[in-house]
């Protein structure tokens, strides 16, 4: 990437997007993370995530830090929570912060 030197300021993040197309980059996003879990080399788990959070950063995407519940939906899918809970009414421990690595975009 020829930016890749850049500090953030001064990097291209693109503003004008109809709601159809951002929608679209959102599930892209959500798919790359997923692809990036799925990963055996903990490098490329790494390098899918780091291209996750440069588009996320250029479309103006904020990502969401989420934690486990430890329990499951009817379907066996595990179910997430926000971190410090949906009402941001929750203490959150610093151990409990999570690293790039855990974040859904």
């Amino acid at each position: 990437m020829k930016e890749e030197n850049l500090p953030p300021e001064d990097k291209i993040v693109y503003t004008n997007i109809d709601p159809d197309t951002m929608a679209l980059i959102e599930v892209a996003l959500n798919c790359m993370t997923t692809l990036a879990d799925a990963q055996m080399l903990e490098q490329s788990r790494d390098d899918l995530l780091i291209i996750c959070d440069e588009l996320a950063f250029r479309f103006g995407v904020s990502a969401i830090q989420v934690e486990d519940t430890g329990e499951q939906d009817a379907d066996g899918e595990k179910i997430y929570k926000p971190l410090g809970g949906v009402f941001n009414d929750e203490d959150v421990d610093d151990d409990d912060l999570p690293t790039a690595s855990d974040t859904i975009n």
